[in-house]
């Protein structure tokens, strides 16, 4: 499914303007789109006077598993078209210096209170892992890296034997020796990155635990072994750029505060 796909699908499902129930279905998921992931399947089918079996034929319609994967999607989606829509130049002379630095600090807030509601319990699961594990790696590319840098300098402090380096050659090459008994990260904001992809499945092939932190549950890194922590929103400020890095170093410190 490319981006935007399924938001381009409910909007031409309303362009029809008729009384169908994938037209009031679509409308309804549209207007509640900045709140989507509090809108329960019941809910939806009394606001769209449908049921809850209706919505779910909707979902195969759109291409989807159910209604948790439609869920998803429209997080993933939402959040991307954001993070552009934040860095239009016509969008900016709308606004005062203080009141973006207001959006700013909001978007902050929703990811920090996203992972405290979300990702709890992946928390504590990673945590035991970490105790327990032999050897760590850490994986990631471009901004990620300085993120694994304070994660490394911790996890060495503490006297765990860590694997981490900026080159992704050498990232490479811990596959060697990642295994059973062992955990690695995958910092990947996209979760789609192909580097990445490739080496999950390498790790798997080996047996060895992986802790994905991403903004895509829709990653293909992600599968029934993974722990997967999951960020909201794009921070980046940089025009047409994409990370959570604040984010994720919370996420790197609340692990730290654990298993110290």
């Amino acid at each position: 499914m490319n981006k935007y796909n399924l938001i381009s699908k409910l909007q031409n499902n309303i362009e029809t303007n008729d009384s169908s129930i994938n037209c009031n279905v679509s409308k309804v998921l549209l207007d509640n789109l900045y709140d989507i992931s509090k809108l329960t399947i019941n809910n939806l089918a009394i606001l769209s006077n449908s049921s809850t079996s209706a919505i779910v034929k909707f979902c195969k319609q759109m291409g989807l598993e159910g209604y948790k994967h439609l869920i998803q999607v429209l997080m993933f989606e939402n959040s991307i078209i954001n993070s552009h829509l934040a860095h239009k130049k016509e969008f900016k002379y709308e606004m005062c210096d203080r009141d973006f630095l207001n959006a700013y600090h909001n978007l902050i807030i929703d990811n920090l209170d996203y992972i405290k509601k979300n990702s709890e319990n992946s928390l504590f699961q990673t945590k035991e892992k970490i105790v327990k594990a032999r050897k760590i790696f850490l994986f990631g590319k471009g901004a990620n890296l300085n993120v694994l840098s304070i994660f490394n300098n911790y996890l060495l402090k503490l006297g765990y034997w860590v694997f981490y380096s900026r080159d992704l050659d050498v990232q490479y090459s811990y596959l060697e020796q990642a295994g059973k008994n062992d955990l690695s990260f995958i910092f990947s904001y996209s979760g789609m990155t192909e580097e990445m992809i490739n080496v999950n499945k390498k790790l798997v092939k080996n047996n060895c635990d992986v802790v994905l932190v991403t903004s895509n549950l829709l990653s293909p890194i992600i599968n029934d072994d993974t722990i997967d922590i999951i960020v909201l929103n794009n921070e980046e400020v940089m025009d047409k750029q994409t990370n959570s890095t604040m984010s994720f170093v919370y996420i790197v410190m609340q692990l730290i505060y654990l298993i110290s």
